[in-house]
């Protein structure tokens, strides 16, 4: 089954960096943006990274 994107944009949200999401609260204008980059990067590489190999799949000899 494939995952609704919106559910996988959830999760690279909640396995982002801690420091990133607390950034986006901060009153300093610089540290919001370097959360909001940080948080911005971590949710493209989790959209854009080939899904994981599964380890139980059989190697075909090529």
């Amino acid at each position: 089954m494939m995952t609704d994107t919106r559910e996988l944009i959830a999760l690279a949200i909640d396995n982002a960096p801690a420091w990133a999401k607390l950034a986006l609260t901060v009153p300093s204008p610089r540290l919001r943006e370097d959360g909001q980059r940080e948080l911005a990067r971590h949710v493209y590489v989790a959209l854009t990274s080939p899904a994981p190999a599964d380890p139980n799949q059989m190697v075909l000899p090529l």
